[in-house]
């Protein structure tokens, strides 16, 4: 699928070869980061600092030009930017609530539990993906809540996959992403 409006690569999904039999599927895409929140959000804000950019040398290459055709200029950019912008945060509310909705499902599956339950613990539980997963294992088996520390002590299947790996077409961004993680506090 053609995706003009993006400058950074989906996240990746696990391979079943590279699954370890024996261990939950489910765990292990969890650990993966296939059901961590999508990054497209994060990712347009990369947009305001390449108009800025934009801006910047449209003024410059426009100098002797009348001021009405620079602000042309300078708008047409800004049509384009909000586009690519409004394109990427509707597909991360998509694909954010796609990835909700079979995280639940997979959990209720996974579980043998009321899909409704699922989604009533997830509301209400504040931590992260992989907690989620044990702690609805100790509920299934009617064992006490796992805390954050004693999680972290359990040995991972796999490691996390890379967030926001930008595309090898668009590396001439890559001091303008480091600018907005840092402005816009992004880890």
């Amino acid at each position: 699928m053609f995706t003009w409006w993006r400058r950074f690569h989906t996240p990746f999904k696990l391979k079943p070869k590279d699954l370890w039999k024996g261990r939950s599927e489910l765990l292990q895409r969890i650990e993966f980061g296939e059901f961590e929140y999508d990054p497209l959000w994060q990712q347009s804000y990369l947009e305001d600092y390449i108009l800025e950019e934009k801006t910047e040398a449209i003024k410059i290459k426009f100098a002797r030009s009348n001021a009405d055709t620079i602000e042309e200029k300078i708008r047409d950019e800004r049509k384009k930017m909000r586009k690519r912008q409004d394109i990427m945060r509707e597909k991360h509310l998509i694909n954010e609530n796609k990835l909700l909705v079979q995280l639940s499902d997979a959990l209720a599956k996974e579980f043998d539990m009321d899909r409704e339950f699922v989604d009533g613990f997830m509301e209400s539980f504040d931590g992260t993906t992989r907690e989620l997963y044990f702690n609805l294992l100790c509920i299934k088996y009617e064992k006490p809540l796992l805390e954050s520390d004693d999680i972290q002590m359990i040995p991972r299947t796999v490691n996390q996959q890379p967030r926001h790996y930008i595309k090898r077409s668009e590396q001439d961004l890559l001091s303008m992403w480091d600018k907005t993680i840092i402005e816009k506090n992004i880890w």
